[in-house]
This record gives structure tokens, sequence and C-alpha cells, in this order.
């Protein structure tokens, strides 16, 4: 074998060593939560809202659900 041939045959065992990783890596460990997971926990169901409240808290959310779609 060749020193072209031997790397290129390198180069294609790291680059499948390196794809194996990630499926491993993304397999194994979980994806962190997203950002303000932990108030829409609370905001939902450890505070006890009035109707209002939820109504509110509702129509926020939705046009902060538009504005994100926008960006």
């Amino acid at each position: 074998m060749t020193g072209t041939g031997r790397l290129i045959l390198s180069a294609a065992l790291a680059f499948l060593a390196a794809c194996g990783g990630v499926f491993v890596g993304r397999a194994l460990l979980s994806a962190p939560p997203p950002p303000g997971a932990e108030l829409h926990e609370i905001l939902h169901h450890h505070l006890a809202l009035d109707s209002r409240q939820s109504e509110r808290l509702a129509a926020l959310e939705g046009r902060l659900s538009v504005q994100r779609w926008n960006w």
C-alpha cells in the first residue's frame, strides 16, 4: 500500500471513529433542558393561578411564540 493509500485509509477510519463517537455520545447523554424550562414548570404547575391570570399567561405565551417564529 502506498503512502497516499494509507493516508486516505487513515482519514476514512478517523472519520468513521468520529461519527461513531457522536452517535454513542448522543445515545448515552441526555440533551440539556431548554432555557426557561424551569420557569415554565413553576408558572404552570407550582403556582395557584386564578382563571384571569391563566388567561393572561396564555396570551403572553402566544405572543412570545409568534415573536420566536418571526426571528
